[in-house]
């Protein structure tokens, strides 16, 4: 594509995401050879002129089925204090209450038989959701190491871009400072 910039003229915001683009592909491809999909991702950022980070939080929770909202509501009771609390209460409560009222003497057995069954059954029934809620949390957590990768790449692709520019700016200066050497230089001999 022919362009018809001139030095006096604006740079295009276009064309920067494009050389930024094809500068973070080279450096990349020089590193690595081919690019993964999360690279290109970062690559296709510049372009767009996109920012990286995004909350994984929301989208999370926008993809999550009536199961997984449910698995997670009953993780966050079961996982609390205050139900850990409120079983050991209510343990005491029945255990105070059998003795008390004679039935732990007439059949112990029936007593812990139904205590047993009772924790056994709840046991069963938070195992599999809290794994549930698990594995969704360990999604999450692989999304946001992702993302984070992507912030972090960007991130050392522009400082990489920036030292870039940098060194540029001071190869041009010294070339500065090198013809006007020069000029004085032949400006002395001139004079003398």
């Amino acid at each position: 594509m022919q362009s018809d910039w001139q030095p006096d003229m604006d740079v295009c915001v276009h064309c920067m995401r494009e050389a930024k683009a094809n500068f973070a592909t080279q450096i990349l491809e020089a590193e690595h050879g081919n690019l993964s999909d999360l690279e290109r991702e970062v690559i296709d950022s510049f372009r767009d002129g996109d920012m990286m980070p995004m909350n994984t939080h929301d989208e999370d929770m926008r993809e999550r089925t009536a199961g997984e909202i449910y698995a997670d509501y009953l993780a966050d009771i079961v996982g609390s204090w205050q139900f850990s609390f409120g079983i050991v209460t209510f343990l005491v409560v029945w255990i105070s209450f059998a003795l008390f009222s004679g039935i732990m003497a007439v059949n112990t057995m029936f007593v812990l038989g139904v205590i047993s069954a009772t924790l056994g059954s709840l046991a069963a029934i938070q195992g599999p959701i809290i794994l549930m809620s698990q594995r969704r949390a360990a999604k999450r957590d692989r999304i946001r190491a992702e993302n984070d990768f992507r912030v972090n790449l960007k991130a050392e692709l522009e400082i990489h871009a920036l030292n870039h520019k940098l060194d540029h700016i001071i190869s041009l200066q010294l070339d500065n400072i090198r013809r006007i050497e020069q000029l004085e230089e032949e400006t002395m001999q001139r004079l003398d």
